[in-house]
């Protein structure tokens, strides 16, 4: 029988410290509110700044190859010569960077648009202004040496982000292709890809799903690939990610909003183009620290592949995509299903549509 809350204390001594709850993203914000209340600065504040640079608290979920625009914009000094300092804080989760915004923590955080359209329905102020990516995020499901089938996983311990999570809708989306039914499995959580590998490169799991590098890194660890997301899921399905913001501290900032924009406009544009691949791989390797292999494999997988792009609006067909895989799990109820318009609100650095 599948375990639906899991507190999650595996072999691996760095996932020691997760502990995954049903608290709802609206209700955690709340309390995320009052614990920063009283807090000397408020984010991006004027008195941090030097003279003439605005500094944003931007939230991430881990700078790894997946924030290519935003280590691409830093190395080459797109956002410096926007007048942008981007404060980077590594929060962990997807769930917990939209939570951040919502509590005024991070003036712009990167979450999944899954989280964000939770997080809108539970009632959270905050709008996706613009996407840096178009279609769903590499993922592939790896497992033990041996397992070479989803039906050989019934009855085994199988690892997702969470239990509201897009990894959740995306495991169950492969392993109901694949002809195993997740309530046939046990699933445990946690919140990145590199707690999933550990997991799963402890033993302490039987499969997880993963993204690059950590598809890479087991890959070439000898763990087996049982599914590519991507196979199932184009964009026009299920839309990419972008950046989330609060709607007041947007219609208060649009002009620093639009500066952001550009700035990552010009670092996708870098970096998507082909002559610039090799200083992009060395970008990758310096900024993610990771190995010329592994950067290698994220340019491909991320870039090659089409899965970033530029001018901001993400693809509507995708946008009601994601919000069906929400429904589908129990996620969203009749009465908080926001509109697409409520989800991306690309008025505030595109003008009026």
């Amino acid at each position: 029988m599948a375990r639906t809350n899991v507190e999650y204390r595996g072999r691996a001594t760095a996932l020691s410290r997760i502990r995954v709850t049903r608290l709802g993203v609206a209700a955690t914000a709340v309390m995320l509110t009052a614990a920063l209340g009283g807090c000397a600065q408020a984010p991006g504040s004027a008195a941090a700044a030097p003279k003439g640079v605005t500094v944003l608290d931007y939230g991430v979920t881990t700078k790894s190859l997946s924030s290519i625009p935003l280590l691409v914009g830093e190395a080459k000094g797109f956002f410096s010569d926007a007048g942008l300092k981007l404060n980077v804080a590594v929060v962990g989760q997807s769930g917990k960077v939209c939570q951040q915004v919502i509590a005024g923590a991070l003036n712009v955080g990167e979450c999944s648009t899954s989280d964000a359209i939770q997080a809108i329905g539970s009632g959270g102020k905050i709008t996706i202004p613009f996407f840096m990516s178009q279609s769903v995020l590499p993922n592939s499901v790896y497992a033990k040496p041996g397992i070479t089938s989803w039906s050989q996983l019934k009855g085994k311990t199988v690892m997702v982000a969470g239990p509201r999570d897009n990894t959740m809708y995306f495991t169950k989306l492969m392993a109901a292709a694949g002809g195993l039914n997740l309530k046939d499995v046990t699933l445990q959580y946690a919140g990145s890809s590199t707690d999933r590998f550990a997991a799963l490169k402890s033993g302490a799991v039987d499969a997880t799903i993963l993204t690059t590098p950590y598809d890479f890194k087991a890959k070439t660890a000898g763990f087996t690939q049982l599914d590519d997301l991507t196979k199932h899921l184009p964009a026009s399905q299920y839309a990419g990610n972008g950046v989330v913001v609060g709607r007041s501290w947007a219609a208060n900032n649009k002009p620093v909003l639009k500066k952001l924009y550009s700035a990552m406009e010009k670092s996708l544009a870098y970096a998507l183009d082909p002559k610039n691949k090799a200083d992009v791989i060395s970008v990758l390797q310096q900024q993610a620290k990771v190995d010329a292999p592994t950067a290698q494999w994220g340019y491909t997988k991320l870039l090659s592949s089409g899965y970033f792009f530029t001018g901001g609006k993400p693809d509507n067909g995708g946008l009601n995509g994601i919000v069906s895989s929400l429904k589908s799990l129990g996620f969203l109820s009749h009465g908080t299903v926001p509109s697409n318009t409520d989800i991306c609100d690309e008025t505030l650095v595109l003008g009026s549509s």
